[in-house]
C-alpha cells in the first residue's frame, strides 16, 4: 500500500494521509468541527501530489456537508479509474457511503478530474436530499 502524507491543512486542523489503496481515518480538530469518517480509496496511486492536495481540499469541504446532512456516516469508499480511449485521459469515480447500516451510491465520469470529484460529491448530496428532504426539515412555519 502506498501512503501519501498530508500535513496540517489550514485552520481545520486536518491531518492524515491518503493511501493509494486502503483505509484512512480523517481526524479534524474537535473544537472546530467534530468529524471522523473512514475513507477508503482505491486507484489514487495515479494522482500527482498536486492533484492529491486538490482532492484533500475538496474532501474537506464535501465531507463536512455530507456529515452535516447524514448524521452517522460510518465509511465512505471512493474508487477512481482512469481510461485512455484514443489518447485522451478520462476519469471515472464511484462513491459508496455507508451510514447506519444503509448505503448510498453515486458515480460520475469526465475528462477533467476536478470536475468528476465535484460531480460525484454533488450527486451524493442530491441523493441525501432526495432520500431525507434535509432542506425541508429546517424551514420555519409562519
Amino acid at each position: 500500500m502506498v501512503v501519501h502524507k498530508i500535513g496540517n491543512l489550514g485552520p481545520s486542523g486536518l491531518a492524515g494521509s491518503i493511501p493509494a489503496v486502503g483505509v484512512q481515518k480523517l481526524y479534524i480538530n474537535p473544537s472546530i468541527y467534530s468529524l471522523m469518517i473512514n475513507l477508503e480509496t482505491k486507484g489514487f496511486e495515479i494522482l500527482s501530489p498536486n492533484t492529491k492536495n486538490e482532492f484533500q481540499k475538496l474532501w474537506e469541504e464535501y465531507s463536512k456537508k455530507i456529515e452535516r446532512k447524514l448524521k452517522n456516516v460510518e465509511s465512505l469508499r471512493i474508487h477512481l479509474k482512469e481510461y485512455s480511449p484514443g489518447g485522451k485521459t478520462k476519469f471515472s469515480i464511484h462513491v459508496l457511503v455507508n451510514y447506519a447500516g444503509k448505503s448510498l451510491e453515486a458515480d460520475a465520469f469526465d475528462w477533467d478530474l476536478k470536475r468528476v470529484f465535484h460531480k460525484v460529491f454533488n450527486k451524493i448530496e442530491q441523493e441525501v436530499e432526495h432520500k431525507f428532504h434535509v432542506s425541508d426539515q429546517h424551514k420555519r412555519m409562519a
